[in-house]
């Protein structure tokens, strides 16, 4: 669905805007899949996941759609500074883009986000790799069969 995909490059085009304690440069993937070997250095990933459709009006659907963020480095599991400079950048994005208007679709609402878990821990303890996925919601309202 087209819309799923707008709404993953509006969210790349803010994180890419935005100034975060450590730079990075967001892409959008379908696969979000790396070598270990490129993980040295920080990945951030949008991926567009799934929308929700209900009727919200005699005339209007509502969509929510879902955009996971994924943050993946290489890091050993006892290197908790590390760790938690990641888990803070995961919580600074949520912070950038609650409520935040998308600027590519201003009638697309933030209505949450999840990150559940933080991280991954058989990521973390079995390749050295620390994995975290943030998934936010838009909601928009359309008429049926349009965009």
């Amino acid at each position: 669905m087209k819309i799923v995909t707008d709404v993953a490059e509006a969210v790349l085009a803010e994180l890419n805007a935005g100034s975060f304690s450590e730079p990075f440069q967001a892409q959008r993937l379908y696969l979000p899949i790396h070598e270990l070997a490129q993980l040295t250095e920080l990945k951030v990933m949008v991926v567009a996941r799934g929308v929700d459709i209900a009727r919200s009006s005699r005339e209007d659907d509502e969509l929510n759609v879902q955009v996971d963020i994924g943050l993946r480095q290489r890091v050993l599991p006892d290197n908790t500074q590390r760790i938690d400079e990641l888990l803070a950048l995961v919580e600074a994005i949520e912070g950038y883009l609650n409520r935040r208007e998308l600027a590519a679709l201003p009638h697309a609402e933030w209505m949450g986000a999840i990150s559940e878990p933080l991280y991954d821990p058989v990521d973390l303890r079995e390749r050295h790799t620390f994995t975290a996925a943030l998934s936010l919601t838009y909601r928009l309202v359309r008429q049926p069969h349009g965009s």
